[in-house]
């Protein structure tokens, strides 16, 4: 072969070879990634970006509401913390970094024309590099398998148990107010709690057999009478029905046993029976952090303050802002509505005097009047507000024993204790 040719021919192998070599190489880097994302999920997190929608015939809260399911759905997973961010919060870059999370999951969102597309990917935390992604597209009628199925993608591609729950499918329109309630739940200001019941009032209605949705509702109004916003006998009473609803439709939802265990701690004042719930719902939802900040609640009431923040420094760990519950139960009943007297004690002294044509207007918690005697160190008034608080069943209450500042060497404070039936404090 004469020269000009050989050269030809060696340049033109360079060429292949360094055809072939790219891509493999590229594929090689690839699951590289892949494999230390997954070798690097038992001590690591994941972090759920809002998921946007494509501007092309979605609602806003639909994407918002739909994350907010995926990251429940994920959080079924053994093995995985997933730790959601709110719009508005610090950049997940940011909370990875904080947090030793590993990856971040974010995605878009296109419902029209009777179908629903949802394209989900997950990245490297600390570089963006894609190690995973799927697009689920479905009718309409199947949009609620959507978050399950990313769970069971996601749990397959860590090689680990895909979570079991219950496969109803929601009616379309049962599940669209769903996500509605599920895009408001997380400001947990009075208004959005209420809203957000409505709709999973709306989905339970519409949809009777919609485990999530009568879980979500028994949870946010349990969440309007911790709040002081709502009478406990309405609210929880509420509550209660919808908690045992939603366990025996979904008795594999953690969110059910959660919902289950804040009434029977808070309402019913069931102490066993709520012990016994809120662990069931920390082991069917182990990356959920709600159900610690609850059974940290109990521990309070128990008087074991040692294993309450034992379970608050785990729920820190797994998702710092989930659950929104302040250290404080009593906090509540003053914040917001008389947060500005508690530090004069004149105007506690007339709102006491006011206080039952305050309460002849609207709903005030007989726990706030409670409060504000206390300060006055008025113990008969003190104890006059209490036994109202027990009558309208309280959900501070059962946290009387760490009540900041109580007379706890008087008699009719022990009586009260007794009333309640406590365990011993340990």
């Amino acid at each position: 072969m004469v020269p000009f040719l050989r050269l030809r021919w060696r340049n033109l192998w360079v060429w292949v070879a360094a055809i072939l070599i790219v891509p493999v190489t590229a594929a090689a880097f690839y699951l590289w990634h892949v494999q230390q994302f997954e070798n690097s999920r038992a001590a690591s997190g994941i972090v759920v970006v809002p998921f946007r929608g494509d501007g092309q015939g979605s609602e806003p809260w639909f994407a918002g509401g739909l994350s907010q399911d995926i990251a429940g759905a994920l959080g079924r997973i053994h093995g995985l913390r997933v730790l959601a961010v709110e719009p508005g919060e610090p950049p997940a870059g940011d909370v990875a970094a904080k947090t030793g999370a590993t990856a971040v999951l974010r995605g878009t969102v296109r419902k029209s024309a009777g179908r629903v597309r949802v394209t989900a990917r997950i990245e490297r935390a600390d570089g963006g590099i894609e190690v995973w992604s799927r697009t689920f597209d479905r009718p309409v009628r199947g949009e609620s398998t959507i978050p399950r199925e990313i769970a069971d993608a996601v749990a397959g591609m860590l090689r680990t148990r895909p979570p079991a729950v219950p496969g109803h499918q929601a009616a379309p329109a049962a599940y669209d107010a769903y996500l509605e309630g599920r895009e408001l739940f997380p400001r947990l200001d009075p208004d959005s709690l209420s809203e957000a019941a409505a709709h999973f009032k709306d989905a339970t209605t519409i949809d009777p057999n919609f485990a999530e949705a009568w879980a979500w509702l028994a949870i946010a109004n349990a969440r309007l009478a911790d709040a002081c916003q709502a009478r406990p006998n309405d609210a929880m009473a509420a509550a209660r029905d919808a908690a045992e609803r939603a366990v025996t439709l979904g008795g594999g939802l953690g969110e059910a046993h959660c919902a289950r265990g804040i009434v029977r701690l808070e309402y019913d004042w069931n102490w066993d029976g709520a012990k016994e719930e809120l662990d069931r719902a920390v082991e069917l939802s182990p990356a959920w952090a709600a159900p610690l900040y609850w059974r940290s609640r109990w521990f309070d009431a128990m008087g074991r303050a040692a294993e309450a923040q034992a379970d608050r420094e785990r729920a820190k760990k797994l998702d710092p802002p989930s659950a929104g519950l302040p250290a404080d139960p009593f906090a509540a009943c003053l914040d917001g509505r008389y947060s500005g007297v508690q530090k004069d004690t004149d105007q506690e002294g007339v709102l006491l005097d006011e206080a039952t044509d305050l309460r002849a207007k609207s709903f005030v918690p007989a726990m706030a009047f409670a409060l504000m005697a206390r300060n006055l160190q008025d113990w008969n008034g003190l104890f006059q507000w209490l036994d109202k608080a027990h009558d309208e069943h309280s959900t501070q209450l059962p946290y009387l024993r760490t009540m900041p500042g109580a007379p706890r060497g008087d008699p009719r404070f022990r009586a009260l204790v007794d009333e309640m039936h406590f365990p011993a404090a340990q």
